[in-house]
């Protein structure tokens, strides 16, 4: 259920340094990116944790290792869901 401010507080999980996390309003993310054209390869290690730190907590040493796996979800939602 989406709170007042349109968030979607879903939880999705995803494998980051070989440990499975939840990461918050993922799906919503996705869908910002997507709306707006954006490729995997369009988006910086930045624009990715920017966009994650929104909802979630990311430690400091594992930006990298975020960063790389929620690419990896988004090639495969881009993938499943292509573009209009």
């Amino acid at each position: 259920m989406k709170c007042p401010c349109g968030f979607d507080p879903s939880v999705q999980r995803i494998t980051v340094g070989g440990v499975q996390v939840g990461v918050a309003g993922l799906e919503d993310i996705f869908r910002t990116w997507q709306a707006a054209g954006k490729k995997v390869q369009d988006l910086t290690k930045e624009q990715i944790i920017r966009a994650i730190r929104k909802h979630n907590y990311i430690i400091p040493r594992l930006e990298d290792e975020y960063a790389e796996a929620i690419e990896a979800r988004y090639a495969a939602y881009s993938e499943k869901s292509p573009s209009q």
